[in-house]
């Protein structure tokens, strides 16, 4: 007897279930936004014949994400909702600084911290800002920290801290993912051009 009830509860909570799933919404669709590398870099005057190490990024953990950071017009910060970055953050700027200083030709040698390879210098970075930021007009925000080191024993070269920022045309994903990524290209030249500069001197 307590088996057949058992049996009919059972029954009874599968059939809860089944009914559940029709009313539980699907979730929505997640999309996948590379950020690529817009605008072409141009060449530095002088190329460094030795190679330098592009560390990962810091940052906060609240920008350490694939979500997209939007800044609102009363300080608080949200996230641009179903859109997600191809990684996080820090790796996807890691791979975009190789890129861009590659582009530029800024040394002979671009490596990363997980190569393994010997560098004569590195370069680290913390990321301050890299967001869309609300208000009368909407715009794209890139702010990083740079500091170059010796490859030998850490010691600090040069530290600098470069910014850009761009206007989106509309306040869709494509324009403010198309804004991030000039913005961000704009820093990189900033940065190949200071690279270049203090390794000259």
């Amino acid at each position: 007897m307590k088996l057949m009830h058992l049996k009919a509860l059972l029954a009874l909570v599968a059939l809860a279930l089944v009914s559940a799933c029709n009313i539980i919404p699907e979730p929505s669709e997640t999309r996948v936004y590379p950020l690529t590398q817009s605008t072409s870099l141009s060449p530095v005057s002088a190329t460094y014949p030795g190679s330098i190490r592009v560390t990962q990024p810091t940052a906060l953990q609240s920008l350490d994400t694939t979500r997209l950071v939007v800044l609102r017009e009363d300080g608080r910060q949200a996230y641009w909702q179903d859109i997600r970055l191809q990684d996080r953050l820090a790796l996807v700027l890691q791979s975009s600084l190789v890129q861009g200083l590659n582009q530029a030709q800024v040394a002979r040698h671009i490596v990363t911290d997980s190569d393994g390879a010997s560098y004569d210098v590195a370069l680290t970075s913390a990321i301050e800002r890299f967001a869309i930021v609300q208000g009368d007009t909407w715009q794209a925000e890139v702010q990083i920290r740079f500091q170059l080191q010796q490859g030998r024993d850490r010691q600090v070269i040069a530290s600098t801290s470069l910014a850009a920022t761009r206007g989106l045309d509309g306040r869709d994903i494509g324009h403010a993912f198309r804004a991030l990524s000039e913005a961000n290209a704009d820093v990189q030249q900033a940065l190949a051009d200071w690279i270049v500069s203090e390794l000259e001197q």
